[in-house]
């Protein structure tokens, strides 16, 4: 109640870390057809090193853009402060640095998985990932808004997360950006996440008008993520 904006967050989040696992299945199953992935965790090509760091900058990128055009809704919407715009950033990013921590590995792991077994990585990857993507990131998301709304020291730690989550960004921009393949895939990916956080931030309204009109039917609640997460899988 004191922060609707925490709501019309979520889809946007969920949306724009599922276009980021979109990106980084098809160039892991892509990879591993044509052999410029292999099927280890450990000691991989280059290719796949430069893979992981393009998700880790364009989460960030993208954290950075739903907290800018969320606070720019939320300014109209509920006269959002300064302060806000500050909170619904670093929310967003804490967000992002924890399910990068979960989501690519686990990812790596059903591509090797489904490509050793003889499976077609194209078609099990993605739908399978989407959905354990949502369901990592629900929590990453649960967990932050805890540690934001429960206790002083718990926003500390999530300004603490950012700042990692930044400094190693910007580690990765200092070692890589002399590399052309890696900054054409950022500069792409960073034109196509610009279309897509404006279109998820809708979708974020839309879920806020979705509480206001059920009201205690919580179950609605329920129905939502899981009927975006289907469609995607599709």
């Amino acid at each position: 109640l004191s922060a609707p904006w925490v709501l019309t967050l979520y889809p946007g989040i969920l949306s724009v870390r599922g276009a980021i696992g979109g990106l980084f299945c098809g160039r892991i199953s892509t990879g591993l057809h044509l052999g410029t992935i292999e099927d280890r965790f450990f000691g991989n090509t280059r290719e796949f090193n430069l893979l992981w760091h393009e998700i880790v900058v364009i989460s960030l990128e993208s954290s950075l853009m739903i907290g800018l055009v969320a606070s720019l809704l939320g300014f109209f919407l509920w006269k959002v402060t300064f302060l806000d715009f500050i909170s619904i950033i670093s929310l967003v990013m804490a967000t992002m640095a924890l399910s990068l921590i979960f989501v690519p590995p686990i990812t790596m792991a059903v591509s090797i998985l489904s490509f050793k077994r003889g499976l077609d990585p194209d078609v099990i990857v993605y739908p399978i990932m989407s959905t354990i993507a949502d369901i990592m990131v629900t929590i990453c998301y649960i967990f932050v808004l805890s540690l934001f709304f429960s206790f002083e020291s718990g926003q500390y730690i999530i300004w603490l997360v950012d700042s990692l989550f930044s400094l190693f960004t910007l580690l990765i921009l200092f070692r890589e950006f002399r590399e052309t393949d890696f900054l054409r895939a950022v500069k792409e990916s960073f034109l196509t996440l610009i279309i897509v956080v404006f279109i998820v931030n809708v979708t974020g309204l839309t879920l806020f008008e979705i509480s206001e009109a059920v009201h205690s039917r919580r179950e609605m609640y329920m129905v939502y993520p899981a009927l975006i997460d289907t469609v995607g899988d599709v």
